[in-house]
């Protein structure tokens, strides 16, 4: 098929790297970023959807200035429905809308910081239904499984995309959790995949619903209506809709507190309150302050996401951070120091075997077959 391209003209100062790498949902499948090569451009490749049922794939490049590149690289010949339908996601996904442009220009006066990275423009994804999804498959788990999960939405349910919700409501919850390992998820998925496809959610008008005059309790109060919106989710989907006030608070918000805001022993239900207030100079900006300041803890810690290989995505964690008081480590060093523990596991593990069969020569006549089948599954695991 010959490639079919489209240009959107972009706002001042914008950047396709940081407008794209500066929230974790860019990392998860079926997004993927093309770090700048020594011949190549940096560029940004997923599937979209050309309507309810079609999709195909698209590569986001931005060649010169003001003008960004959309590329399909597979599928039909686009109409200009379909090409409207491609620019809109576009827009949502980088944040082009004029009250999103509005937003960070609103917010750079308020943090100097952040103007002087041009730090403001949150990835989302193309779509709200992806963004309720993934923000559910944030809860109750470590960062590699939410990458994990994501992945095994887009290959078995998607099929290389990420699901509609009628896809996921025609898998079911059964195979949802089979094949893609979503535990209690499962279920929550798939029964908000059936609220939107009987009708009972407009997610369209459920987000331009949320203008900006509505107040964050508010959009809160409409949003958790939705299946699986939690406290944390429903905060979660409040930013990813534009609202900045409110701040959704976890484990890694506790630890980022304590290192950089003297914050002490807190009981969960006190968090919230004390985030608002770090972060009150900054209002009705607070989330952005306080996700510029995280992701840049991160970027400190791990290096830039930008350059960062897809194989150490699932290594940002809370966890790593609170690693080596000693120095920083970027990923490629975590990883090969699991690699390691990994190593030392097998040989302990190959040693206790080698004990075993040592005391049951000792105790009784033995082949030895079942000990050696046993440390052969042990060995396997390379």
């Amino acid at each position: 098929m010959r490639q079919q391209t489209s240009f959107l003209p972009l706002p001042a100062g914008f950047s396709l790297t940081q407008a794209v790498c500066s929230y974790g949902f860019f990392v998860l499948s079926p997004n993927k970023w093309r770090p700048q090569g020594e011949s190549t451009q940096p560029a940004f490749e997923r599937p979209l959807q050309l309507d309810r049922e079609r999709r195909a794939r698209f590569e986001l490049t931005q060649p010169v200035g003001n003008t960004l590149k959309l590329s399909a690289t597979d599928g039909e010949a686009l109409t200009p429905a379909g090409w409207s339908h491609v620019h809109l996601q576009v827009k949502r996904m980088l944040r082009l809308h004029q009250k999103d442009c509005e937003d960070v220009a609103a917010f750079q006066k308020l943090s100097s910081a952040a103007a002087q990275q041009n730090f403001g423009r949150l990835f989302r994804s193309p779509d709200i239904w992806e963004d309720l999804v993934k923000s559910i498959l944030l809860c109750n788990c470590g960062w590699g499984r939410t990458v994990a999960m994501n992945a095994a939405l887009v290959e078995h349910v998607g099929k290389g995309g990420f699901p509609t919700a009628a896809e996921t409501a025609a898998y079911g919850a059964e195979r949802l959790q089979a094949d893609c390992g979503l535990g209690y998820r499962a279920r929550t998925i798939s029964k908000l995949a059936q609220q939107v496809v009987a009708g009972e959610m407009q997610l369209e008008a459920f987000e331009a619903g949320h203008s900006p005059t509505t107040t964050w309790q508010d959009a809160e109060k409409e949003v958790r209506k939705a299946a699986g919106m939690g406290p944390f989710t429903a905060a979660n989907m409040l930013q990813l809709m534009g609202h900045y006030a409110h701040i959704p608070c976890d484990s890694e918000t506790m630890r980022h507190l304590k290192k950089h805001h003297g914050l002490t022993a807190c009981a969960q239900g006190q968090l919230q309150e004390k985030a608002q207030q770090a972060y009150a100079a900054f209002a009705p900006y607070q989330f952005l302050a306080y996700w510029h300041e995280l992701w840049m803890d991160y970027e400190a810690r791990f290096g830039s996401f930008a350059n960062m290989k897809a194989e150490d995505y699932a290594l940002i964690t809370g966890h790593n951070m609170r690693q080596s008081k000693e120095g920083l480590q970027p990923p490629q060093l975590i990883r090969i120091q699991l690699q390691g523990l990994l190593v030392v596991a097998k040989i302990l593990v190959s040693h206790h075997w080698q004990m075993v069969a040592q005391e049951a020569d000792n105790t009784r006549p033995s082949t030895g077959k079942d000990v050696a089948k046993s440390k052969l599954r042990i060995m396997s695991m390379d």
